[in-house]
């Protein structure tokens, strides 16, 4: 590794400045009256299918998902995996043909009709129903954020009430730690955030978008590094990745070289 970064040191490529973060993220509860109004609403598109009436055509009416509503809710051939938690228990426990109850999903709320299954995959339709959050939920939500925050300024480990309270599935079993990131690359919906901190301060509570839906975080910036030439004593496992690829590289060329020599093809007309 030393070797090759001496031998082209010129020409390694400058470390971009570098943030160092984790991040205590949960979403604002529904409200009670809204999701009782939606679950009526769900109820009696329920009642119409059980009672004869078209799944796809109701679809097209009331579904909220404006992907799958103008195709009568089909959402086309999926594999496990790629759907919502409680959606997807609910898909891969019907028969074919079989339409499930009310679903709720971080999402709001469905009914399912299973068309389709093929092996580890399903083909389903589905009719979506929004369920609106409330100020007071999002008003709820910063207040225990703001809460987290003062706890964790205190002196309470962060990586320990991200493990407790984040609602982020992908961070919160490793304290909410996102690694270290390119600040140019950071999402544009909380870069400002990032920028205005100083290594060991937290962000106060900020709205962040989700897919179709949002929630709010508070965000901890761990450490920071200026852009700067590479060295080995900073980046030392960036250089070894780049000295490894290029070695791979080089090894593959040299194979390709000694396989043209050997590998023979005869084309018949």
């Amino acid at each position: 590794m030393e070797e090759f970064y001496h031998t082209y040191r010129d020409s390694l490529p400058r470390v971009p400045e570098e943030v160092e973060l984790s991040h205590i993220f949960i979403k604002p509860r529904f409200g009670t009256a809204e999701r009782t109004s939606a679950r009526v609403h769900m109820q009696s598109l329920l009642d119409s299918i059980k009672a004869g009436v078209d799944f796809a055509e109701l679809a097209k009416r009331h579904s909220e998902d404006p992907g799958s509503a103008p195709q009568g809710g089909n959402l086309g051939l999926v594999r496990r995996g790629q759907f919502v938690k409680e959606f997807e228990s609910a898909v891969f426990g019907l028969n074919e043909g079989q339409v499930s109850g009310i679903v709720e999903t971080e999402l709001g709320l469905h009914i399912i009709q299973l068309l389709e299954r093929r092996g580890d995959a399903v083909r389903a339709r589905h009719i979506l129903l929004r369920i609106q959050r409330t100020e007071s939920g999002d008003s709820t939500t910063v207040t225990l954020l703001d809460s987290l925050r003062t706890a964790a300024l205190a002196g309470s480990d962060f990586g320990v009430l991200a493990k407790k309270f984040s609602e982020d599935k992908e961070t919160n079993m490793i304290g909410g730690m996102l690694g270290t990131l390119d600040l140019e690359q950071i999402d544009k919906s909380w870069y400002a955030t990032v920028t205005s901190l100083k290594p060991g301060e937290i962000s106060k509570p900020d709205k962040l978008p989700v897919g179709n839906s949002y929630g709010y975080h508070i965000v901890l910036l761990r450490k920071r590094t200026s852009a700067h030439t590479m060295t080995v004593d900073q980046d030392y496992h960036k250089i070894e990745a780049l000295a490894l690829n290029y070695k791979r590289t080089k090894d593959y060329q040299t194979w390709l070289d000694e396989i043209r020599n050997k590998i023979y093809w005869k084309i018949y007309p």
